[in-house]
């Protein structure tokens, strides 16, 4: 069996004093059919970059918010491996990362094509009621987020990196 092609990928908590948690609204539904998610900021590490400098990277990119390696924690990691991840890929692995911030309006350095391109249509600052009182179709990702972001606030998550 062949070695599966796994998009890495670094994504960032970011959590205001109030622990509401800034996510990106994808809007897939011309590559996944009916298919719409809420997901943390952030995207694929480009070749030679540690999973730490592409969360920095994407954290400007997408919603314009600069951090240091020093204000960011490697809390989560995920390998998701299915047929039908996308047509490029068989699966990816997720590396997550919290970063305590001040709440700011999400506005990156990147063009409104280059969002488009990526299925993100808004930026959105999300309470932990908010996130469990949401129906389908849309949902997160991780899909327990709302789970993990809770315990992960309660500080019952283990120091090193969980695999979710």
């Amino acid at each position: 069996m062949p070695t599966p092609r796994l998009r890495h990928t670094a994504r960032a908590l970011l959590l205001d004093a109030d622990d509401r948690l800034l996510l990106a609204r994808h809007d897939l539904t011309a590559r996944h059919a009916g298919r719409v998610l809420w997901a943390p900021p952030g995207g694929g590490l480009e070749p030679g970059e540690t999973p730490v400098d592409a969360v920095l990277r994407e954290l400007v990119e997408e919603v314009g918010y600069e951090a240091t390696a020093h204000e960011v924690r490697h809390v989560w990691h995920q390998v998701v491996v299915s047929p039908a991840y996308s047509a490029s890929w068989d699966g990816a692995v997720h590396d997550y990362f919290l970063v305590r911030c001040t709440a700011f309006t999400a506005l990156g350095s990147s063009t409104p094509e280059q969002l488009d391109d990526e299925g993100i249509t808004e930026f959105r600052w999300w309470t932990l009621p908010e996130m469990d009182a949401l129906a389908a179709p849309e949902v997160f990702a991780p899909r327990l987020l709302p789970q993990l972001l809770r315990e992960l606030i309660a500080g019952s998550a283990e120091t090193v990196p969980i695999d979710i």
